[in-house]
């Protein structure tokens, strides 16, 4: 019976009108991986933009179902002010990258860092959806690292549309891979000219630590809110999520910031490596209470 079910509500959502179809299936998250996953769809995000979305890709179908990185825009929403300059590194197809420039606003401006050449190309047609903010996202197609050259990205066989420049292992195997370039944060900074930073999102599976290290003069002399991803999971790394958790905080420590655990709209608890969470927010003491 749930097998009959299940096949006559991916024929209705093949044949419905999209918006009846996001109706339906927000009545329960599950229902969106009964959309047909070889269809593109355009849908509604934070209100007022559009984003393509394709429910074979996983980031894609959270983005369908409004649960796509809350805790993360939430950060957004309260630390990110018109004018400033933003940096999305793994920005995927650009979700947060539109969170960020609705609030940075036409003078400010968000660097958008994704180095998967598909991933980039969805990341630039999602831009182009949305003209009133197109002009202030500037899409990096390339990786961020503690060095600048060429790296191999690896687009997960188990989990598509996410990727890492990272070390595979017998759990974390590639759909497919390709030679990107990389670069520091530093350097990049250096490149353009920037008289501040003032905001980072690090969500580059397993690569955080190394993205961090890249950028430690930005973060020396601007002190940017962070918003980063800490996997419980290192996988083949030969390191735990608590041992990665202690070298990233020794390292932001050392330039002036403080960690919090970050659990739905709250994130004022220090997080530690024993009880850190998927997302952490650092603040330097400059801009504490800010």
């Amino acid at each position: 019976m749930k097998n009959l079910l299940a096949v006559l509500i991916r024929f209705a959502f093949r044949i419905f009108p999209t918006p009846v179809s996001m109706v339906i299936a927000r009545l329960h998250p599950d229902l969106f991986y009964l959309f047909p996953k070889d269809r593109e769809y355009i849908i509604p995000f934070l209100g007022k933009y559009r984003m393509h979305a394709q429910p074979l890709f996983g980031i894609e179908r959270n983005i369908m179902a409004g649960g796509y990185e809350l805790e993360v825009i939430g950060i957004v929403q309260k630390y990110v002010k018109p004018g400033m300059i933003a940096m999305d590194i793994g920005a995927n197809v650009g979700a947060i990258s539109i969170a960020l420039a609705d609030k940075v606003g036409p003078d400010g401006m968000v660097f958008s860092f994704e180095p998967g050449p598909a991933t980039f190309s969805r990341l630039e047609r999602n831009l182009s959806l949305n003209p009133s903010i197109a002009s202030i996202i500037s899409p990096q197609n390339m990786g961020c690292s503690e060095k600048n050259g060429v790296m191999v990205y690896h687009e997960l066989a188990h989990a598509r549309g996410n990727a890492t420049l990272g070390d595979l292992d017998a759990e974390w195997e590639a759909y497919e891979s390709h030679e990107v370039a990389v670069i520091k944060i530093d350097s990049f900074v250096a490149e353009k000219g920037l008289r501040k930073v003032d905001f980072m999102k690090v969500d580059v599976e397993r690569m955080e630590f190394n993205v961090l290290l890249g950028a430690k003069l930005t973060l020396e002399k601007f002190h940017p809110v962070i918003c980063y991803e800490t996997l419980p999971d290192m996988g083949g790394l030969n390191m735990t999520g608590g041992e990665n958790f202690k070298r990233i905080q020794i390292l932001l420590n050392s330039l002036g910031y403080n960690l919090y655990r970050v659990e739905g709209d709250h994130w004022s608890e220090k997080a530690t490596p024993e009880n850190f969470t998927l997302n952490i927010l650092a603040v330097a003491g400059a801009r504490e209470g800010r």
